[in-house]
């Protein structure tokens, strides 16, 4: 790994001294820098570094639209700021001849010392926010429900687990809830009234937490745990030794999975609201009350919330006060990608909607209700139904692509990674699919439905069954 992180820190200084920029060793710098900080930005790097001047160096496509693309990728996939996002396609625009050295780029960059898992940033004319460390998604991690507070569930790169059973691990009873891996370790609810935190490559169990039954998917931010309980909690945890660190009693169970986000984690509960907490404290920033109890999972982006149960409500994420909303059976959570909010929904529909105005864009039509919840990767935005199919839409026109049918009904989100979509169905199976054609490339039979989610991070996919146990492929 380090010969190849030096080699790839070599080639591209060599790219930027083969410019003729006057301040090009200050952009040198600043890459090398990035390139050579924590391991995780390693990783992050490594990968990018291909993939955009693989972009910005094909022909066929049009610059402007290949770097757009690019930081919506960096920004929808990474939750970098867009100037962030924008600065580093610029500068491997730069490198390779594609763009001029601008005065964005030749600014003295910020070389003092900076808190792990922070991105080195310009110092230019206008204020660029820092990037704190809970908000960067790794490749090797996936630390909440659907990977990240937008739920996207999509990456577009990343290993390719093969479907050979690495470990499983049996609980007392079924597993509804998604996996979070984060930092060599996977966290995930059981019916069995525990939350489990096992070690990634074995399986072993590093502790768990005793409460009721756990349907919520835990997310991990910040060397903390958060979940919800049927016993009406919400919960924080230390994520290395299961203590407690706070609990918010609502006044109905919660099955909504947490986004965390800013400092603050949005939560829904059975008590028929949509809650705002102090990450660290666990104190109610706002609460907004539904007509019906929640489900679904909050997504949240650009300052606004997403969620509901007999609408689809988008909320100030500040104050919680009421942008628009739109009256569907919200089953599924939302995701948000690209100023889009797609969304399925108990009338047998799937929709997209305006993020700013909740104006519908499209809409499509499965054969049941969807209860599963939307992964956007690629312009195509990927779906279970009720009706046993497994769908690929176009995510600007809602136009079929593909669909797949499968053995039962499909109430288990798909998560799409490097050109690949895998998904449970109540068949009892997780399927690996082609994301471009929709090809089973392989099927793992478990010993009851599939109904959680899973999630991908370090070339292995862990998902959980009812027949109680984890499973880890790789």
């Amino acid at each position: 790994m380090d010969r190849e992180l030096e080699a790839l820190r070599n080639n591209i200084c060599v790219a930027i001294n083969s410019r003729n920029g006057l301040d090009s060793g200050r952009l040198r710098g600043l890459i090398c820098d990035l390139v050579s900080d924590s391991s995780k930005r390693k990783l992050l790097l490594l990968g990018l570094s291909e993939g955009i001047l693989d972009e910005l160096t094909n022909s066929k496509i049009d610059y402007s639209f290949a770097s757009g693309r690019l930081v919506s990728l960096l920004v929808n996939n990474y939750l970098l700021s867009e100037p962030v996002a924008r600065w580093i396609v610029d500068a491997f625009a730069y490198i390779i001849g594609k763009k001029e050295v601008s005065t964005d780029l030749i600014k003295q960059p910020t070389t003092t010392s900076k808190p792990s898992g922070s991105v080195v940033e310009p110092t230019t004319t206008r204020e660029v926010p820092s990037v704190p460390k809970e908000k960067i998604i790794w490749l090797e991690a996936w630390p909440m429900w659907r990977l990240n507070p937008l739920h996207t569930g999509g990456l577009d790169s990343g290993k390719q687990p093969r479907g050979k059973l690495a470990w499983n691990f049996k609980t007392g009873s079924c597993i509804y809830s998604s996996p979070a891996v984060v930092g060599g370790r996977v966290y995930v609810g059981s019916y069995d009234k525990h939350l489990y935190c096992l070690e990634a490559a074995t399986g072993s169990v590093q502790w768990r937490y005793k409460t009721e039954a756990v349907y919520s998917s835990p997310a991990v931010v910040g060397g903390r745990v958060y979940v919800g309980s049927y016993d009406k909690h919400l919960y924080c945890l230390n994520a290395v030794t299961g203590s407690g660190q706070w609990s918010y009693q609502t006044d109905d169970c919660v099955k909504s999975s947490p986004a965390v986000v800013g400092g603050r984690v949005y939560v829904g509960s059975c008590d028929n609201h949509l809650y705002c907490l102090n990450a660290a404290t666990g104190s109610v920033q706002w609460g907004f009350k539904t007509g019906l109890f929640i489900i679904s999972s909050p997504a949240v982006v650009d300052g606004r919330v997403y969620g509901g149960s007999e609408n689809l409500y988008c909320l100030d994420a500040a104050t919680g006060v009421v942008q628009w909303r739109y009256q569907t059976d919200v089953f599924s959570s939302p995701a948000v990608a690209g100023g889009w909010v797609y969304l399925g929904s108990g009338d047998a529909h799937f929709y997209c909607l305006d993020a700013a105005t909740g104006v519908v864009q499209w809409r499509y039509k499965t054969g049941d209700s969807v209860e599963s919840s939307p992964a956007v990767a690629g312009g195509r935005v990927y779906v279970g139904s009720h009706d046993n199919h497994l769908y690929c839409l176009n995510a600007a026109t809602g136009n079929r692509l593909w669909r797949y049918k499968t053995g039962g009904y499909v109430a288990s989100s798909p998560a799409v990674v490097g050109g690949r979509v895998y998904v449970g169905s109540s068949d009892k199976h997780l399927y690996c699919l082609d994301a471009a054609m929709g090809v089973v490339q392989w099927r793992y039979k478990t010993g009851d439905y599939v109904e959680s989610s899973p999630a991908v991070a370090g070339g292995r996919v862990y998902f959980g069954s009812n027949d109680g146990y984890l499973y880890c492929l790789e």
